[in-house]
């Protein structure tokens, strides 16, 4: 009878943990996906705001502390002079413990006060007051909002992973839209030195041209002159007839 009515118990309270076990994991879930993809929000902004300005007024206060002893105590003697500047130095030296000391103090705070709101909760529960519903039916939509937030975060995570995409493919065609530049400004040199080749060796050819044509006549003039000076009848002679008249005819 004992051991049923301890596994009744043990069932009434699993059902009961039922909730928080599921915003627990549902936290844990989006707390992962904040940690890979962070966005602050604006009461953690406040939250770490509220424990810096702490810290900074702590540190103002002792600055302003240590000022005000140096002034009152401004005719003591050079040994006491010596005393207080290594009580300030070591006050300095102190100031990062002290700032450790206040965050763990408020982290400890906020651990005590959550513990101390889970207690009362799953008491309420327990109870089942007029409130348990209530309480039940927040859990829930607590729980509904963290799935909700996770969808919404994995949602922008593919998002923020596409427009990475996209713009990972913009720089790719940037790069290749450079290099067809670059090859296009190659062809139109190369093509703009063929060009100038071309109209050089043309100018070359015609130089040439004229200068084999020169050497031509001046042979043609130098051929007849000689058969003229030989006195040689060359109508008589059909070959030196048939070279006479080409000459001319060429010339």
């Amino acid at each position: 009878m004992s051991s049923r009515r301890g596994k009744q118990t043990k069932e009434t309270r699993d059902k009961l943990m039922a909730p928080f076990q599921k915003l627990e994991n549902a936290s844990l879930e989006l707390m992962q996906s904040t940690i890979n993809h962070p966005r602050p929000s604006n009461n953690e902004k406040a939250g770490i705001s509220q424990t810096v300005s702490e810290v900074v007024g702590l540190e103002r206060q002792m600055k302003q502390q240590l000022i005000d002893m140096a002034t009152n105590h401004g005719t003591r003697s050079r040994e006491k002079e010596n005393i207080d500047s290594s009580m300030n130095v070591s006050l300095d030296l102190l100031h990062p413990e002290l700032e450790n000391a206040v965050c763990a103090t408020k982290n400890k705070e906020l651990s005590i006060y959550r513990m101390q709101c889970s207690y009362a909760i799953q008491n309420e529960i327990e109870n089942n007051t007029q409130d348990s519903e209530s309480i039940l039916e927040v859990m829930n939509n607590s729980i509904a909002m963290c799935k909700k937030v996770h969808s919404v975060q994995r949602n922008n995570q593919l998002l923020e992973d596409k427009i990475l995409e996209v713009r990972r493919r913009r720089i790719d065609l940037k790069l290749e839209q450079q290099e067809l530049l670059k090859e296009v400004k190659a062809l139109e040199e190369r093509k703009q030195r063929l060009g100038e080749v071309k109209m050089k060796t043309g100018v070359l050819e015609k130089e040439n041209i004229e200068e084999n044509v020169n050497r031509l006549v001046v042979i043609q003039e130098v051929f007849q002159r000689i058969i003229l000076s030989s006195k040689v009848h060359w109508a008589e002679d059909p070959k030196i007839r048939t070279h006479i008249v080409n000459t001319k005819e060429f010339h």
